[in-house]
C-alpha cells in the first residue's frame, strides 16, 4: 500500500514526505516574497504620500503668505492713491477755476464786443497744443491712455 501525504497549506497529495515539506516550504518562501515585495511598494507608496503632503502644506503657507503680501500692497496703493489725490486735487481745481474765469471772461467778452478770436503760431501754437492735450487728462483717462499710444 502506498502512503500519501496531504499537505493542508497546499490542499494537495503528495507521493512523499519530503515532496511535501518541499512544496510547503517553496509555498511560504513565495508567499513571504510577496508580503517584502507588498511592503517595500506599501512604503514606497507612503513615503511619496508624505511628500505630496508636505508640499501640499508648503503651498497652502505660501498660499497665505501671497494672500497676506496681496493685502500689504492693496494698503500700499490705497495710501499712494489717496496721496496722490491730495497732491493732484488742489492742483486740478485751480485748474477748473482759471478755465472758469476764462471762460467767462470770453462770454463777457463776446456779449459785449461780439466772438473773441485770437490766434496762435509758431512756439505758442505748439504750446497751446500741448496744453490742450495735456488738460484731457483732467477729464477723460481714456482719453490719456489713447493719447500715450497714438503720439
Amino acid at each position: 500500500m502506498r502512503q500519501i501525504f496531504k499537505s493542508d497549506i497546499l490542499n494537495k497529495e503528495f507521493d512523499s514526505e519530503k515532496e511535501c515539506l518541499k512544496a510547503e516550504k517553496e509555498y511560504q518562501k513565495e508567499l513571504e516574497e510577496r508580503e517584502n515585495k507588498k511592503n517595500l511598494v506599501s512604503k514606497e507608496k507612503k513615503e511619496l504620500a508624505d511628500k505630496i503632503a508636505n508640499a501640499e502644506k508648503a503651498l497652502e503657507e505660501a498660499n497665505k503668505e501671497y494672500e497676506l503680501a496681496q493685502d500689504k500692497a492693496a494698503e500700499i496703493l490705497e495710501k499712494s492713491n489717496k496721496e496722490v489725490q491730495e497732491v493732484l486735487e488742489p492742483a486740478k481745481e485751480k485748474v477748473k477755476a482759471a478755465q472758469r474765469a476764462r471762460r467767462d471772461a470770453i462770454v463777457a467778452f463776446n456779449e459785449k464786443f461780439g466772438v473773441y478770436t485770437t490766434q496762435y503760431t509758431g512756439e505758442k501754437a505748439i504750446e497751446e497744443f500741448n496744453k490742450a492735450l495735456n488738460s484731457y487728462r483732467f477729464y477723460d483717462p481714456f482719453f490719456d491712455i489713447l493719447k500715450k499710444f497714438w503720439f
